[in-house]
């Protein structure tokens, strides 16, 4: 029957869609040609001189004329060809293109529904198998959509399930690595993310290390903390005299008795303290510090011991 159709169609084809004014035209138009060239060979061949350049310019007038002429030809032509050619691509249109189109989606649409039934019942299948294998492992923590079968149908059955099978295989496979690590629960976890055993033995072993850097670091704070809490107590120590001794009332030498009666009766007398601290420091600190308070004591007439 089919066979039958597409002669019929080629029958048609030849018979209907057949131009055959133009070669015709082609003919015509290739002499044309000939006879062009020829004048314009001759034109060419002659010298050019005042005598005859007049004549030369004459032919080329001419020749301009004629390709003028041609242009307003082809033209009409066009006008004549396209004419009725637009009125036969409107009818090819309706008679042809739209029916052949038309019935293709129709197919279409029936052979879709059935490979798409076809495809459907061989994922119910593949996809029963993927459940019970997966169960018999005991996985219970990956999806079909997971395995990445493209179920088409020029792929077999027994195809697919040999893909979900080494699919299923392999995450048994990293799970029994994944076991042998010293922190397996954490790496099991990051696994079931991804699926990548090397990545996720790496994360989990990468965060550890973070995690043990941070208590170094807070470790190192916190005694780093403690060193300078004692050496700000033992500083306090230090400089405990300076704040808590308080001066003491004595009774001046007799010497200082003398000078003080050879002072005028009208200007009063203050009594005099003594005070007591330790300095701690380095020696080339002490030995400084002496020398300035030494200074400062006998500008200002203070008596020290």
């Amino acid at each position: 029957m089919p066979e039958a159709i597409e002669t019929t169609a080629t029958d048609i084809t030849e018979q209907i869609i057949e131009v055959k004014q133009l070669p015709i035209i082609f003919e015509q138009l290739e002499l044309v040609k000939k006879s062009v060239e020829d004048k314009i060979s001759t034109a060419t061949k002659m010298v050019c001189t005042e005598e005859n350049y007049k004549e030369i310019k004459k032919i080329k007038a001419a020749l301009n004329n004629e390709f003028k002429e041609w242009e307003e030809k082809r033209k009409d032509v066009k006008k004549k060809i396209m004419t009725p050619y637009e009125k036969f691509e409107e009818i090819y249109k309706d008679c042809i293109s739209i029916p052949y189109k038309t019935g293709d989606v129709k197919l279409k649409s029936k052979t879709d529904a059935i490979e798409n039934g076809l495809k459907a019942e061989k994922k119910e299948k593949v996809v029963k198998y993927f459940k019970e294998y997966a169960e018999a492992l005991g996985i219970d923590f990956v999806s079909f959509s997971q395995v990445g079968c493209n179920i088409t149908l020029s792929v077999s059955e027994k195809k697919l399930k040999e893909q979900v099978k080494a699919f299923l295989d392999k995450v048994m496979d990293d799970i029994g690595l994944i076991s042998a690590q010293e922190h397996k629960s954490e790496i099991l976890v990051e696994y079931k993310r991804s699926l990548n055993v090397s990545q996720a033995i790496m994360t989990v072993n990468e965060r550890l290390k973070a995690i043990e850097a941070e208590k170094q670091r807070e470790l190192a704070e916190q005694e780093e903390r403690a060193k300078a809490e004692k050496n700000a107590a033992v500083n306090e120590a230090a400089f405990e005299p300076f704040v808590a001794n308080v001066p003491q009332e004595i009774t001046p030498p007799p010497e200082e008795e003398l000078q003080q009666n050879d002072l005028p009766l009208d200007e009063p007398q203050e009594k005099i303290f003594s005070l007591a601290f330790r300095v701690y420091g380095t020696k080339s600190q002490l030995k400084e510090f002496a020398h300035h308070i030494k200074s400062y004591l006998s500008e200002r007439g203070m008596r020290y011991e």
